[in-house]
């Protein structure tokens, strides 16, 4: 599999947005919508998310081109071979952008206001 990375509308205009948020995923794909809709539920919207596919063979990429089509917050899904942890944090930090950076892994309940 060769490495893809698919932003979506709101990434790729990044002004004002100073957290990432990252979640690094190998077979978790039943938490990702519930991660999502967690994400969504903050009031302070200056945030994106950075989603990595360590080689999944379930249907996380299905599930984050469902999401990405959404648009409803800035998004940078990539997928990859699998590298193990660490190397999804390395991808992940070669995509950020802000000042900021979180990995929250699958703790998939966010409260508004974090």
């Amino acid at each position: 599999m060769k490495d893809r990375v698919i932003t979506n509308q709101g990434y790729d205009k990044l002004g004002g947005v100073y957290l990432t948020f990252f979640t690094p995923t190998y077979n978790r794909s039943k938490f990702l919508k519930r991660v999502y809709d967690n994400l969504l539920k903050q009031t302070d919207k200056r945030f994106c998310w950075i989603v990595v596919n360590d080689g999944s063979t379930d249907d996380t990429d299905e599930i984050m081109r469902h999401i990405l089509n959404r648009n409803d917050i800035p998004i940078c899904y990539i997928s990859k071979n699998n590298g193990g942890k660490h190397s999804a944090f390395q991808y992940a930090l070669k995509q950020c952008q802000t000042e900021l950076f979180v990995s929250g892994h699958f703790r998939p309940y966010c409260v508004p206001n974090i």
